[in-house]
């Protein structure tokens, strides 16, 4: 696993870092290490789990399909936090795959005919503030937003 904290004294914004193997055991040392982030930066429970969920479900997504022969998946996680805001990137080496391309799962419909998959990501989307995907040099990245509350309010921080 490697990691890397660095808080830049020019920029009110402190930046975290971390790549694992794409596998179970990798998103455990994952969570781990967010979890140290999140505790360093008192990041609150709401938008810690959140947060935890959207990764998860992406990190596992890369773990499911990631794979190809000759390939070793890996993920990387790099966090930003600025005054009222968490931004997350999940990027992996694995094939082209934009997730934002999956359409919204049709929640009316009975079970039994809905199309499987495309829960995770309408997951993610309906916790985040923002979602976006592209692929750059041979990776797929995903960026999450989160507004983050303001301490001891209800409230959402303005961007």
């Amino acid at each position: 696993m490697a990691m890397t904290t660095s808080p830049r004294p020019s920029s009110p914004s402190i930046r975290h870092r971390v790549s694992v193997p794409a596998s179970y055991a990798g998103l455990k040392d994952l969570f781990d290490e967010c979890l140290r982030f999140a505790d360093r930066h008192e990041i609150g429970d709401d938008v810690r789990h959140d947060m935890y969920v959207a990764i998860e479900e992406l990190v596992s997504n890369v773990i499911r399909h990631g794979g190809r022969p000759g390939i070793r998946p890996r993920v990387t996680v790099s966090a930003a936090l600025t005054p009222g805001t968490l931004r997350v990137t999940v990027a992996d080496n694995g094939p082209a795959f934009d997730p934002l391309s999956v359409p919204a799962p049709d929640l009316t419909q009975p079970i039994e005919t809905r199309d499987i998959g495309g829960l995770g990501i309408h997951l993610v989307r309906s916790l985040m503030d923002d979602v976006q995907y592209r692929r750059q040099h041979g990776r797929n990245h995903v960026r999450l937003r989160k507004r983050l509350r303001a301490a001891g309010s209800g409230e959402r921080t303005p961007e």
